[in-house]
């Protein structure tokens, strides 16, 4: 197969497979064009490829394939700049890169590189999309993350509420991205301690995430285990138990037995019966997690 027709089609339907969350799906699909469309010398199109790739490994948390992509997909963009004639969507596509490799450095503890290619994609994207577009809100998104992880929440929160702004003003608004916005600011106002506005977040959040991906997505889970964590914290222990085994029995069904988030449930669960007190339940919470590692180590 190197019909770039064809290339496109299945370039399409990895974008959905990964707007879906299954990545497993994505990867498979994204891996098909590359050589097609390096053959063709489809620039563009062969970085939003990678772009893809990179996204789909970050969920996974294969950081260290998604780093490797990182440098494969650079190399593309400064070997074949000058021969693609759509600039703009090129520039943009190596803005995503940007925005990639910051996450990059997130994840590695370099907050300062990754505000300097949080702010590069920022510019690049401001300077050629309208207001309100979802690639900016994204790395509006991206440098509100790197502020929080350097606890720096007024900052954090500007960004958050400037990605909500510019979001709420777009013609055609972003559901799922409008989920993350709010997500962002739940986790945000949690941070310092601020529950019940943590909590209006996270509710407004779970329920567009509820609608629109529905009650088997990774996000929805992450939106109850959220809200479980801002329960207990607020001591009304009951609630928390609810959220977290909800999104327990979520994980468990779509991730399966041995995975990371199923043990960070258990985990959480574990938490919440040692602060009721109730340690039998805490203990075998905490050996279901304990379990988990060594089967995931191994």
């Amino acid at each position: 197969m190197n019909n770039l027709g064809t290339a496109l089609e299945i370039h399409r339907i990895a974008d959905e497979y990964l707007a879906k969350g299954d990545f497993t799906k994505s990867i498979t699909e994204y891996n098909k064009v590359l050589n097609i469309y390096e053959s063709h010398k489809y620039w563009t199109s062969l970085l939003n490829a990678y772009n893809g790739l990179i996204s789909s490994y970050f969920y996974l948390s294969e950081y260290d394939k998604a780093s490797e992509l990182v440098i494969v997909a650079e190399s593309v963009f400064f070997s074949n700049v000058a021969n693609d004639e759509d600039v703009e969507r090129y520039y943009l596509a190596f803005a995503d890169l940007l925005n990639n490799l910051g996450i990059l450095y997130i994840v590695s503890g370099l907050y300062e590189l990754a505000l300097l290619n949080g702010y590069r994609a920022l510019i690049i994207k401001e300077i050629t999309l309208p207001i309100g577009d979802s690639s900016i809100i994204e790395s509006y998104c991206l440098i509100g993350g790197v502020y929080g992880r350097k606890d720096d929440y007024i900052r954090q929160q500007y960004y958050y509420k400037l990605a909500l702004e510019n979001l709420q003003k777009s013609s055609l608004i972003d559901e799922k991205l409008l989920a993350v916005v709010y997500n962002n600011l739940g986790h945000s106002f949690a941070r310092i301690g601020d529950f019940e506005r943590a909590i209006t977040y996270h509710e407004k959040a779970l329920a567009i995430r509820r609608e629109v991906l529905g009650e088997e997505h990774i996000e929805y889970f992450q939106s109850l285990n959220n809200l479980g964590y801002c329960f207990q914290n607020l001591k009304f222990f009951d609630k928390a138990v609810a959220f977290h085994k909800m999104a327990l029995q979520g994980r468990l069904k779509v991730l399966g037995n041995f995975h990371t988030n199923v043990a960070l449930s258990y985990n959480n669960l574990g938490i919440v019966y040692e602060l009721m007190m109730d340690y039998t339940k805490a203990i075998y919470y905490y050996e279901k997690a304990k379990n988990i590692g060594k089967k995931i180590s191994i």
